[in-house]
């Protein structure tokens, strides 16, 4: 202060301009409080920004956290998809290579037909042109065969060897591979024939049915060696016969409808069937399992 003509003046020290500049709404009470005032100030002014900014940087924290969650979520997700396309990309693809195959399947299977339709136009119109009848010239057999060429005639000839009288109609007829015998089927019974002097060697008779309906033995065949006579019926069973003992060696069961036909592989191993079920089977013959339906 300056004391001058009995006039006393007070001015502010330089630490208490820069309080009031850096606080100017605490200059009255900083004035009056003295040397105490101007030291809390700036503290308590300090905190609150202290406590304002952790404030501030854990919103930012906790904003930047999920943030970062859902960056990680839509990435898997992102990922899960690429995925799921790559798989539909590669089913189209393998789609588009199975429609290609099965065109080409389409166009050589129709091909192929096309060359046995002209080639069976072929024979029926050379078979109109020469037939084979009996030698009597009646209607009891037609016989139609493959043209070896065009210049090719008629000159097969047939005479009757034996008649082979059964008791009801005839479903089938085959030969024994060497040619020796033939064997029939009809209502409920198989029988064997010998070809040269037409005497019925056997006769296999399956069990009559509960309800006691008929039922036709639609197809047989002789396994190749010639020991069994294979037989399908009406009952849905094939049934293997061994020849020299008349006894049933076995029955095949598996198809739902009537059995229609029947032959064995050329070495005897395995048996093939077609049944009114519109399915085809292998069976092996030893065990009676099913290797093979279509």
């Amino acid at each position: 202060g300056h004391q001058g003509k009995g006039v006393t003046s007070v001015f502010p020290s330089r630490g208490e301009r820069a309080r009031r500049e850096m606080y100017p709404q605490a200059g009255g009470a900083g004035a009056a409080t003295g040397t105490a005032g101007a030291g809390a100030g700036p503290a308590g002014a300090t905190a609150a920004a202290a406590r304002k900014g952790a404030e501030i940087l854990e919103t930012l924290k906790q904003e930047y956290e999920a943030l970062t969650h859902d960056a990680g979520t839509y990435k898997t997700q992102k990922e899960e998809l690429e995925h799921q396309l790559r798989q539909q990309l590669t089913e189209v693809s393998n789609m588009q290579n199975a429609l290609t195959l099965l065109e080409r399947t389409h166009h050589k299977v129709k091909q192929q037909y096309e060359q046995e339709v002209a080639s069976l136009r072929k024979q029926i119109d050379h078979l109109q042109q020469h037939p084979a009848v009996s030698p009597d010239g009646g209607p009891d057999w037609f016989i139609g065969y493959p043209v070896a060429s065009p210049q090719l005639t008629c000159t097969l000839r047939m005479e009757l060897l034996h008649t082979l009288a059964h008791q009801s109609v005839v479903c089938c007829v085959c030969f024994s591979e060497d040619g020796k015998f033939v064997a029939t089927g009809c209502n409920r019974s198989a029988f064997v024939y010998d070809v040269e002097t037409g005497k019925q060697t056997a006769v296999f008779s399956p069990p009559l049915p509960e309800d006691g309906k008929e039922f036709f033995i639609r197809t047989a065949c002789f396994s190749p060696d010639g020991q069994y006579l294979a037989t399908g019926a009406e009952d849905k069973l094939i049934r293997l016969w061994n020849i020299a003992t008349g006894q049933l060696q076995t029955s095949l069961v598996g198809h739902d409808g009537d059995i229609y036909s029947i032959v064995f592989s050329h070495d005897g191993k395995n048996l093939f069937s077609g049944s009114g079920d519109k399915r085809a089977k292998m069976w092996e013959v030893d065990t009676g399992k099913v290797h093979l339906a279509i």
